[in-house]
């Protein structure tokens, strides 16, 4: 399952720390940057197959940007 979301342009850093821990954490395949134009850039996440659920991905993302907003 892919999650494609755009940010905002002064929470790069912080959302590209959110996904490398998600990573770590086995929630998410991979990810990546594919929009690198400003003011929108936006990244791509594959959710992992196993546990947990991908959709908490989705969920702790956006408790996540409700964080840093």
């Amino acid at each position: 399952m892919n999650f494609i979301f755009s940010i905002d342009p002064d929470k790069e850093d912080q959302v590209t720390q959110l996904l490398e821990a998600l990573l770590e954490l086995g929630v998410i395949e991979d990810f990546s940057l594919f929009n690198e134009q400003k003011p929108a850039p936006a990244f791509n996440a594959t959710a992992s197959s196993g546990k947990p659920d991908p959709v908490s991905v989705f969920d702790l993302a956006e408790q996540y940007r409700d964080l840093v907003d």
